[in-house]
C-alpha cells in the first residue's frame, strides 16, 4: 500500500434559497407561492430561490389577497404575515 499525498480545498458558497413561512390568522385559508400550493397550516415552504415572488391566500370568507414578495437568499426563515 502507498500513501499518496491528497490536497482539499473547500469553498464556502453563499447560499441562494430560504425559507418562508406564512402567517394566516383566519382559516380555512388555501395558499400559494408562484402557482403552486403551501401545504399548512403552517404554512412554510423551504429551498425558495432568492427573488421576486408572488404569494396568494383565499378563502371562502375573504377576497383573494395577492402580494409581491421579495425573498433574501440566507438560513433564516422569512415570514410573510396577513392580516
Amino acid at each position: 500500500t502507498t500513501n499518496v499525498p491528497v490536497e482539499l480545498h473547500a469553498e464556502q458558497v453563499a447560499p441562494t434559497t430560504a425559507t418562508v413561512q406564512v402567517v394566516v390568522p383566519f382559516s380555512p385559508a388555501t395558499v400559494t407561492l408562484d402557482g403552486q400550493p403551501v401545504a399548512g397550516p403552517p404554512y412554510n415552504r423551504e429551498g425558495v430561490p432568492a427573488g421576486a415572488h408572488e404569494l396568494r391566500i383565499e378563502s371562502p370568507s375573504r377576497a383573494p389577497l395577492i402580494r409581491a414578495i421579495t425573498v433574501v437568499a440566507g438560513p433564516s426563515t422569512h415570514p410573510a404575515h396577513v392580516e
